[in-house]
């Protein structure tokens, strides 16, 4: 049976070893939010930990920060640290758990609790917690210095937990920005992954801009703010247009990291585009994928959304056949696709919120009429060689390699005009009937 975290401290308090609650766990404890995985911190040495749990299946997660898992739960040895590069930590074991709450990065994340439910606060993390309050431990500008990243976690957990930033620490942040620019990118793409998670992507852009981190994070958004697009569809300028319809894509779509990075370029073309601002929104988000090193899936489907966003003029079942044999080129099957139009179908939607209030009725059933014309196409309309009936090796007889392939195709088009002609054709009859 896996040994739990009350066990863990039970067995190391009768060892005569102090073993606290750390972390994140006490910080939503203390808030009253769900539990997460328990985090440990104890002043035991790896080693009499690993004695004391042998038993117990161990990982060393983490040899030069003295850290384990024990059945899957973090047990850390009070550590102190020091930095002579940003990053990269020195560290030493600890004798208490204050000197190993100094070195983290916010008060409200520098807080222990016992066993019997005893709060262990060096920091005041938990009056800051009660203010509504982010306030890094010790001098801002040096917890900055010593791992930029903090800048972003402050960021992530003031939007997360609806948190305002302390003056000093907010003044240290803007003051830290550049810094940034020494962080893997791996690691600036998990803290926008974590705002995603969490549905708060949008607050987190609006932070990123006031306190100076777009540009070191997604400078390819920078020129938005106040990107004047003022006319009967829109009442917002491009930033604020794209904040929203983030915002209500992590309503519509929880979780979603495709459409969330869609709904976040999806305009970023305005402003330096000369005519389809799609194809440069495309391009933008290309180079911050890249930059951030991106997956390719994640990549190809985010781009797939944001070429997609803009379906003006399908009114017909032409240009609907048209839209969605276009569409069909960016994935493999249709089960593939239908998942696309479905997720399109929700950007189109959030697109329509983030415009003019005045025309929001006119947007959506423009949308929705829209959608409904696609779903007929999907129904009439093949998009693959297998939705035909013609087979490769109904050709094999007379033809060889590429030219069977070609024909397939030929066929392929050849059946899919023949399907858009029917479909006209029986709109044209009802309409005489009518």
């Amino acid at each position: 049976m896996p040994l739990s975290a009350a066990m863990i401290i039970q067995r190391l308090e009768s060892q005569g070893y102090q073993a606290l609650y750390v972390g994140g766990f006490v910080r939503d404890y203390l808030l009253g939010l769900p539990s997460r995985d328990a985090d440990l911190a104890t002043n035991a040495s790896p080693e009499v930990s690993q004695a004391l749990f042998s038993e117990a299946h161990i990982e060393l997660t983490g040899k030069r920060f003295q850290v384990l898992r024990i059945d899957g739960i973090e047990l850390a040895t009070f550590r102190g640290e020091r930095y002579t590069l940003p990053g990269k930590p020195e560290v030493w074991q600890a004798p208490c758990f204050a000197e190993d709450a100094a070195r983290r990065d916010f008060t409200i994340n520098a807080i222990a609790m016992t066993a019997r439910g005893e709060i262990i606060d060096p920091f005041g993390g938990r009056e800051d917690l009660a203010r509504g309050l982010l306030r890094s431990v010790g001098d801002p500008y040096q917890r900055f210095s010593e791992d930029p990243l903090r800048l972003l976690r402050g960021i992530n957990f003031a939007v997360r937990l609806g948190l305002s930033i302390e003056r000093q620490t907010a003044e240290a942040i803007c003051a830290s920005a550049e810094k940034l620019f020494s962080l893997p990118v791996e690691r600036i793409n998990q803290e926008i992954a974590k705002l995603i998670e969490h549905g708060v992507l949008a607050d987190g852009l609006r932070l990123y801009l006031k306190y100076g981190l777009l540009a070191f994070t997604l400078p390819e958004l920078q020129h938005l703010p106040g990107q004047g697009q003022l006319n009967s569809h829109h009442h917002l300028d491009a930033w604020e247009h794209t904040l929203m319809v983030v915002e209500k894509v992590s309503r519509l779509a929880p979780h979603n990291q495709a459409l969330a990075w869609a709904a976040a370029f999806h305009d970023a073309g305005k402003g330096v585009a000369d005519s389809a601002h799609e194809t440069k929104s495309c391009q933008l988000f290309l180079q911050a994928a890249e930059r951030l090193k991106l997956s390719h899936r994640l990549t190809h489907e985010v781009q797939s959304y944001i070429r997609g966003h803009t379906t003006r003029g399908i009114r017909d079942p032409e240009s609907a056949a048209s839209f969605l044999i276009h569409l069909a080129s960016n994935w493999r099957n249709k089960a593939e696709l239908r998942l696309a139009m479905e997720n399109l179908a929700l950007l189109l939607e959030a697109d329509c919120y983030g415009k003019s209030p005045e025309r929001l009725e006119e947007h959506l059933a423009a949308s929705s009429a829209e959608r409904e014309l696609l779903d007929e196409a999907w129904r009439r309309i093949p998009l693959y060689l297998q939705d035909i009936d013609l087979r490769g090796s109904d050709l094999t007889g007379y033809l060889q390699g590429q030219a069977i392939s070609e024909r397939l195709h030929q066929e392929l088009r050849m059946q899919q005009m023949l399907s858009i002609q029917q479909w006209q054709d029986e709109i044209s009859v009802n309409q005489y009937l009518h």
